[in-house]
C-alpha cells in the first residue's frame, strides 16, 4: 500500500519520491522541514522585518535616554 504525498502549496497529491518540484505547480518542496520554499522565504522575510522594526525602536530609545543622561551631567 502507497502512501499517499499531498503538495502544501497546490494540496495535489504528487510522487514522495520527487520532492523536488511539485509536478503540478511547480513549488519546491524542503524534505527535512516539511515547508515550500516559499512559505519559508515569507516567514524569514517576516521575521527579519520584525528584527529590524524591533533593533530600530531599541536604537531611538536608547539613544533619547542617552541624551537625558548627557544633559542631567550638564546642568
Amino acid at each position: 500500500m502507497k502512501s499517499k504525498t499531498f503538495c502544501d502549496y497546490c494540496h495535489k497529491e504528487r510522487d514522495p519520491k520527487k520532492w523536488k518540484k511539485c509536478p503540478n505547480c511547480g513549488s519546491r518542496q524542503i524534505p527535512f522541514l516539511g515547508y515550500t520554499q516559499e512559505y519559508l522565504v515569507k516567514e524569514i522575510s517576516i521575521a527579519l522585518l520584525i528584527i529590524v522594526v524591533v533593533a530600530f525602536i531599541a536604537l531611538i530609545v536608547g539613544g533619547f535616554f542617552l541624551y537625558n543622561h548627557q544633559m542631567k551631567l550638564v546642568l
